[in-house]
C-alpha cells in the first residue's frame, strides 16, 4: 500500500477516461439519432429555459406530474421529490441549443465516468485494497448492466448524480491512515454532510448512503449524527411540504425483491428476473446469464468466508452494503436501482476475492471466478447491441412524431390533436405533446393522446380502420388475436373514466379497440398514429378521407 496519492489519482483518471470513450463508442449511433422521448419529455418540459416554468413547478412538477398521460384517469402517483436532477437539466438547458440537442447525454456520459474514477478511489481508501483490485472493481463497475438505461435516457441520471454526491461524501471523511473518519476535519465533515444531502436530493436510493458515513464517523458521536441527520431531514421536510403519492411495491412482493437484489448485488441486470428472458437467446450469449449469477453465487460465498474471519472492518463493512441493498430491494428493482450500491459492493468484492498465489486448485477456482465475472461486462455490451435497433427505431419514430405535429400545427384551422396508437411517448406523452404545443405557440390548441397499443408477437396484426358516422370518426385498432391495451400511467379497470370532451371510448377488448372523435365534420381535428398493420406513421385531416 505505498502508492502515492497522486498516483491513484492519475489511475482513477485514466480508468475514467477509458470507461468514457468505450461508452462513447457504444452510444455513439444513438447519440446521433436521439429525439426527446418517454421519460426525458416531462424533464424538459418542467425543468428547462425553453419552457415557461414557475419556481414551485421547477422544482416539483417534473417529476409530481410524471406519469400522467390521461389526466381524467390518472392521479399524480409518484414519490419523487428530485431537485438536483431537475436543476442538472436547467444548467444543460443554458448551453443547449434546442430541447432536441443530444447535450443533455453529457451528464449521463460525463457523471458515470466519474463514478468510475470514485469507484476506484473509494476502493482503495475505504476498502483500502491494491490498486489492481481497486481497478477491476471500477472497470466491473464501469460495464454494469446497472448503466444501460443511464446510456438510453437522460432522465435517468438520477442514480448516476445521488451515487457521484454519496461516493464524494464517503472520500471526504476517509484518509488512507485513517480509514475510520478520525482524522477528518469539521469542514470536511460539514460538506460530506451537503453531498450527502445532493444525494438524496437526487434518487431515493441515497437514502442510506448518509448511515454509511456516519459508520465511517462511528468512533465520533456528534459528527455521525449530524452526517445522516442532515440530509434526512431536509429529505423528510420536502417530502411534507411538497405533494408526492404512490408506493413502490406491496409487501407481498418483499421476499421475492429480496431474492432479486441478492441474485444481482454484484451484476444486476443478470439476476434471477431477467435469467429466464435471456436464456431465450442464442448461443453462446445463452450462458452469459448464467455464468453472472454463478459470480454473484461465488461473491457472497466469498463475504460469507471473510466474516468467519476476525476482521471486524470486513465484517462491518459488508453489514453496510446489504444494508444499502435494502433500498432497491423495495424500490422493486430494475437494473438501474443498483448502481449505488454498486458501486460499494464491488469493492467489497475485490477485498475479499481470494489470492491467485497458491496451489493450482487455487489457481482453477480463481480462474472459473474470473471467467464468471467478466461475464458481466460482456453481458452488458451484448445487451446494448441488442437492444440498439429498438432505441433507433423508437428515436426516428419519435422524429417523425415531432415533425408531423410541428407541421400540423402551422395550420391555424387546427384546433384538436389526437394521437393515437403512440410508440414513443410512454409515461412523457402528455408532456411530449404539451411540448408541441409550446414550441407552436399554439395555446388554443387542445392536444390529447389516445392510448399506446401494444402488439408484440410477429403476424398478430390487422392495423387500423377507420369509419365516418354521422359528424362523428370511428377509429379501431384491431389485432388477429389477443394483443395488450397499453395505458401507460393508470390503473387497471380506469379506461371506462377515459372519456373526455369531443373524445368518447366506445370499447375496449382483447382484440379490438375503438374511439370516438365527436364533431368530425367541422374540420379541426388532426388525428395522428401509428397503424400497427404496416407500422408507419398515418396523418388524417377530415378534409383528407377517402
Amino acid at each position: 500500500m505505498t502508492v502515492t496519492r497522486r498516483a491513484d489519482l492519475l489511475r482513477a483518471a485514466a480508468l475514467s477516461v477509458i470507461v468514457l470513450c468505450a461508452w462513447v463508442a457504444l452510444d455513439l449511433p444513438h447519440l446521433r439519432a436521439w429525439s426527446v422521448r418517454s421519460d426525458t419529455a416531462a424533464l424538459l418540459l418542467h425543468s428547462t429555459r425553453f419552457y415557461p416554468t414557475s419556481a414551485l413547478d421547477w422544482l416539483r412538477r417534473g417529476f409530481s406530474d410524471y406519469f400522467v398521460v390521461y389526466p381524467e384517469a390518472t392521479v399524480p402517483a409518484t414519490s419523487f421529490v428530485r431537485p438536483l436532477v431537475n436543476a442538472s437539466f436547467w444548467l444543460e438547458s443554458l448551453f443547449a441549443p434546442s430541447p432536441q440537442s443530444a447535450l443533455f447525454f453529457t451528464t449521463n456520459l460525463l457523471g458515470h465516468a466519474a463514478v468510475v474514477a470514485l469507484t476506484y478511489l473509494a476502493a482503495r481508501r475505504v476498502a483500502r485494497v491494491t490498486p489492481a483490485r481497486a481497478a477491476l472493481a471500477a472497470l466491473l463497475f464501469g460495464g454494469s448492466t446497472s448503466v444501460l438505461e443511464l446510456m438510453q435516457y437522460p432522465a435517468f441520471r438520477a442514480d448516476m448524480l445521488a451515487t457521484l454526491f454519496a461516493l464524494s461524501a464517503l472520500l471526504l471523511l476517509v484518509r488512507r491512515d485513517d480509514p475510520a473518519g478520525d482524522a477528518a476535519t469539521d469542514s470536511r465533515v460539514a460538506m460530506a454532510a451537503l453531498l450527502f444531502t445532493c444525494s438524496l436530493l437526487a434518487k431515493e436510493t441515497g437514502i442510506l448512503a448518509p448511515v454509511l458515513g456516519a459508520w465511517l464517523l462511528r468512533r465520533r458521536a456528534s459528527r455521525a449524527v449530524l452526517v445522516a441527520a442532515l440530509p434526512w431531514g431536509v429529505f423528510l421536510a420536502l417530502r411534507v411540504m411538497l405533494p408526492s403519492h404512490g408506493v413502490y411495491v406491496h409487501p407481498v412482493q418483499l421476499p421475492s425483491r429480496v431474492i432479486q437484489v441478492l441474485g444481482s448485488a454484484f451484476f444486476p441486470a443478470a439476476g434471477p428476473w431477467q435469467l429466464r428472458a435471456m436464456l431465450r437467446g442464442q448461443a453462446p450469449w445463452a450462458l452469459l446469464p448464467i455464468m453472472a449469477v454463478a459470480a454473484n453465487v461465488a461473491g457472497w460465498l466469498l463475504v460469507a468466508r471473510s466474516a468467519r474471519s476476525r476482521d471486524r472492518a470486513t465484517i462491518e463493512l459488508g453489514a453496510a452494503v446489504i444494508v444499502l441493498l435494502a433500498v432497491p430491494m423495495v424500490l422493486a428493482p430494475e437494473p438501474r436501482f443498483m448502481y449505488l450500491a454498486q458501486s460499494i459492493a464491488l469493492p467489497l468484492l475485490v477485498m475479499v476475492m481470494p489470492s491467485p498465489n497458491g496451489a493450482a486448485r487455487r489457481w482453477l477456482v480463481m480462474a472459473c471466478w474470473l471467467v464468471a465475472i467478466l461475464a458481466g461486462p460482456v453481458a452488458t455490451v451484448s445487451a446494448w447491441q441488442r437492444d440498439l435497433p429498438e432505441a433507433l427505431q423508437r428515436d426516428a419514430d419519435a422524429h417523425l412524431l415531432r415533425d408531423a405535429l410541428a407541421e400540423e400545427l402551422r395550420d391555424m384551422t387546427v384546433h384538436r390533436v389526437y394521437v393515437l396508437n403512440d410508440r414513443v411517448g410512454d409515461y412523457g406523452g402528455g408532456a411530449l405533446l404539451e411540448m408541441a404545443r409550446l414550441d407552436a405557440r399554439r395555446r388554443d390548441v387542445r392536444l390529447r393522446m389516445v392510448n399506446g397499443l401494444s402488439i408484440e408477437a410477429p403476424g398478430n396484426r390487422r392495423g387500423l380502420s377507420l369509419e365516418e358516422r354521422g359528424t362523428s370518426l370511428f377509429a379501431s385498432l384491431n389485432c388477429a388475436g389477443p394483443c395488450g391495451l397499453g395505458f401507460a400511467g393508470i390503473e387497471a379497470g380506469a379506461e371506462r373514466r377515459l372519456s373526455t370532451p369531443g373524445l368518447h371510448y366506445e370499447s375496449v377488448a382483447s382484440d379490438a379497440f375503438r374511439v370516438e372523435i365527436l364533431d368530425w365534420a367541422t374540420a379541426d381535428v388532426t388525428l395522428l398514429g401509428w397503424d400497427p398493420g404496416d407500422g408507419r406513421l398515418f396523418r388524417n385531416r377530415a378534409t383528407r378521407l377517402p
